[in-house]
């Protein structure tokens, strides 16, 4: 564990124990199963959108890409009765989201175009095209094949105090991973290495020999087939396939990136910190319920938390900055 990655781990481990203090019923094993099976449609994401970030780049479009690729999937096969096993789902929506990410990396390479405002702008694009041209009406859980609904079931089982059953599915195996192949990509792959180069310092990375062009093309093509795949993760968990899911979701990914230690143009930061810091933030959302707080403080409570752990890392950061400059 390395020094970017540390504080998330900590206050994970931190929150953790402060939720099992005000809520005995946090440390059932079926609530710490059903946490990490919840968690893995976001860290499919986070091993996707950690590429972006660490080479200097940003993309905003990320949860509605993962969303309106996966439901073009799922509406293709319903509509025509096609029967195949949900892993081919999978990497076709993948394929297609990559498609997408890949437009917003040829949009900024060719155009020079500011990351956060154009992924944006093709956030709605892909949206509107999905709503426009595709569907607007979601896949119930009648609509969708037995096939496509079994993905779901636990591999792994337990039941609580409560009774209720919870556990993990396959889904939560195939995300972590893909966790492990992105931390694998970055630490041990002259394309890792590129990627950190190009989000230290560009001209930098240029005069070194890396291809910007490939780096940027091959960053938001993963982030957009991680992310493809997350999407039917998501769905498949929930059992609707829904083109309007995710929205407003994200700066979750961003704002677990930055808690995680991955700051956009520092070329620092890892997919296990990032993984940490996305768990950081589901666990926290996902018992907010548990302890008793209100929904409608429920936002409030989540974006004072994500605002006060970026202050902190920012706060030691500097601090740190000014120990190696005076020592």
């Amino acid at each position: 564990m390395n020094a970017s990655e540390a504080p998330a781990f900590i206050v994970l481990v931190f929150v953790i124990i402060a939720f099992s203090i005000i809520s005995p019923s946090f440390f059932q094993i079926n609530n710490l199963l059903d946490l990490l099976r919840s968690n893995a449609a976001w860290i499919v994401f986070s091993a996707g959108l950690v590429m972006v970030i660490l080479g200097g780049g940003m993309d905003m479009s990320y949860a509605t890409n993962a969303i309106c690729s996966a439901f073009i999937v799922c509406k293709f096969f319903c509509d025509n009765n096609i029967d195949m096993p949900v892993w081919i789902w999978m990497i076709l929506s993948g394929l297609l989201a990559m498609c997408f990410g890949l437009l917003n990396g040829m949009l900024m390479y060719f155009f020079d175009l500011p990351p956060f405002i154009i992924t944006l702008a093709t956030s709605n694009i892909y949206r509107g095209f999905t709503l426009g041209f595709v569907s607007n009406v979601y896949l119930t859980i009648n609509d969708l094949p037995p096939n496509f609904l079994s993905f779901a079931h636990y591999i792994i089982k337990a039941s609580g105090k409560d009774g209720m059953a919870s556990g993990l599915d396959v889904n939560f195996f195939i995300a972590v991973a893909l966790m492990f192949v992105s931390h694998f990509i970055l630490r041990h792959t002259i394309i890792g290495r590129g990627i950190y180069a190009l989000g230290g310092d560009r001209e930098a990375a240029s005069r070194l020999g890396y291809s910007l062009k490939q780096l940027l093309l091959f960053s938001y093509g993963y982030n957009g087939f991680l992310a493809g795949i997350g999407g039917l993760i998501f769905m498949v968990q929930v059992r609707i396939s829904d083109p309007l899911f995710l929205m407003g979701a994200e700066f979750n990914v961003v704002a677990a990136a930055t808690i995680g230690g991955a700051v956009v143009g520092s070329g620092k930061g890892s997919v296990l910190g990032v993984v940490a810091g996305m768990a950081l933030i589901q666990c926290v959302l996902s018992n907010l319920v548990l302890i008793g707080v209100p929904t409608y403080y429920q936002k409030l409570f989540y974006g004072l938390f994500v605002a006060a752990a970026v202050i902190f890392l920012r706060f030691r950061d500097k601090q740190r900055k000014a120990e190696d400059i005076t020592g």
